[in-house]
């Protein structure tokens, strides 16, 4: 409880000079809801909060593969948890807003061993009223989403 309350005040502050108050509630609420879904292993949860475009991509791929990328593993000792978020970098065009996190890893359980860092987007194509996220492998790969502009290079 008192991670994330740290996290909220940190990003406040981080991105106060580029959000409004608003912009900021919708991301937090929408950011914690996704980390909540990632880290327990609810996949309903988590794919609502995946990019839609990415979504449509992995469906057209087909059933398997849609169902491959939104698999999480829901035995406790294998998955994956995400804690300590970082915001790197906020960019705005029109009504687009993306933003850059860092996120540790760890494999199993809290063991700081096994602990790596991966990068996670946050994207609001609606001035920040909505938030979904990607991981950097797809926000990076130019034949995934093929519509949406990358802000963030």
């Amino acid at each position: 409880m008192f991670k994330w309350l740290f996290f909220l005040s940190i990003s406040s502050l981080l991105i106060a000079c580029s959000l409004n108050s608003e912009q900021e509630r919708q991301l937090n609420k929408s950011f914690s809801n996704y980390l909540n879904a990632r880290n327990s292993g609810s996949i309903l949860e988590y794919t609502s909060l995946i990019y839609p475009e990415l979504i449509r991509d992995w469906k057209t791929s087909g059933v398997d593969t849609l169902k491959e990328k939104v698999k999480l593993k829901t035995d406790t000792t294998e998955l994956k948890q995400y804690d300590n978020p970082f915001i790197i970098l906020t960019k705005k065009e029109n009504k687009s807003i993306q933003i850059k996190y860092q996120l540790d890893c760890y494999q199993n359980e809290y063991t700081s061993s096994e602990k790596t860092k991966v990068n996670l987007y946050a994207i609001s194509d609606d001035e920040g009223k909505s938030w979904f996220f990607m991981d950097e492998k797809d926000y990076l790969n130019p034949q995934s989403c093929k519509k949406l502009k990358r802000l963030i290079q």
